[in-house]
């Protein structure tokens, strides 16, 4: 709890992150949680009980991505549980440890990336796609490590999508305008952030310091563990490989799908997670990520079998 909570007390108590050498390794979250914590006030009790909303808000959005692309109820049922147990609760009861700065940090954004997505290719929602490039930014600010990972996925999905084109010119021109929404947004958001910082505080925060720490620890080797050569860690990257040839032999049919593009989506922000095993390959950080792999798997099982009902469907006639 103390990791997380500290810099939001301190921030609370009015010493605002990046500026007079005050950092930490988890990003910019305090200055966003500091409004709600003025409202409710900072106490144990308020602070277990914005993380339990949070945490509770990431399941809700993988529940409602799988709801909305899941065909058969049985495969989802038996997907989110899985993705609950193993993704959360079974490292929960074996640690003993609520690890807060990767739920709900590092999975607030992520969860929701994967539930706007799907909401802004049903849709096509001009207010998702302008919002989302904001919110991403902001997750950028949040958390640095996922914000990354997650403001990449979404611009690489709207790349894929652009591959519908077969016209070389529109395809430059969807890909030419979507770097430049996505470039002038990020730097609109990280603007107005440092405006509010020098406005509230008097001078702009150093915002280059955000990664500094994640580039000493990976530098130095703090708190590094190598990667085991017998774990489970290879059958997630095979399943994550798995998700990525998927929509890449869907280019090459033309068959540039809804469902492939979030495949493809989820794939990336699974081999992005891969990135916090990498660096610290303990088996309680792999417990943090695996819930992805039972994401694409719920993903993988009902795309099997609606393509089993299909061949005895025409098999039928």
């Amino acid at each position: 709890i103390d990791a997380v909570l500290y810099s939001i007390s301190q921030v609370f108590a009015g010493s605002p992150m990046f500026m007079h050498g005050f950092t930490n390794t988890y990003g910019l979250y305090p200055h966003f949680l500091e409004p709600i914590f003025r409202i409710i006030g900072l106490s144990y009790q308020s602070f277990s009980l914005v993380m339990a909303l949070m945490i509770s808000l990431s399941f809700i959005f993988i529940f409602l991505f799988l709801w909305g692309i899941i065909q058969n109820r049985l495969i989802l049922f038996i997907g989110f549980t899985s993705y609950l147990w193993m993704g959360y609760i079974f490292g929960k009861a074996i640690s003993h440890d609520y690890y807060f700065q990767y739920f709900p940090l590092r999975t607030i954004f992520p969860s929701s990336l994967l539930f706007l997505s799907a909401l802004y290719l049903k849709y096509s929602s001009k207010i998702v796609y302008f919002g989302s490039f904001i919110l991403y930014s902001v997750a950028i600010l949040w958390n640095p490590d996922s914000g990354i990972v997650v403001f990449g996925a979404w611009f690489l999905l709207l790349l894929y999508l652009e591959l519908r084109k077969k016209d070389l010119f529109q395809l430059i021109k969807g890909i030419t305008y979507h770097a430049v929404i996505a470039l002038f947004l990020l730097i609109m958001t990280f603007s107005l952030y440092a405006l509010y910082i020098k406005f509230r505080y008097g001078s702009y925060p150093n915002l280059l310091t955000m990664v500094e720490s994640i580039g000493i620890f990976r530098k130095l080797g703090y708190m590094m563990l190598s990667m085991p050569l017998k774990h489970p860690w290879y059958l997630y990257l095979f399943i994550c490989l798995i998700g990525i040839l998927i929509p890449i032999a869907g280019f090459f049919q033309r068959r540039i799908d809804n469902k492939n593009a979030l495949i493809l989506l989820t794939s990336l922000v699974s081999v992005g997670a891969f990135a916090y095993y990498q660096g610290r390959s303990h088996t309680y950080t792999f417990l943090n990520i695996v819930g992805y792999m039972f994401i694409l798997m719920t993903i993988f099982a009902d795309r099997l079998l609606m393509h089993i009902n299909s061949i005895k469907k025409h098999d039928s006639y």
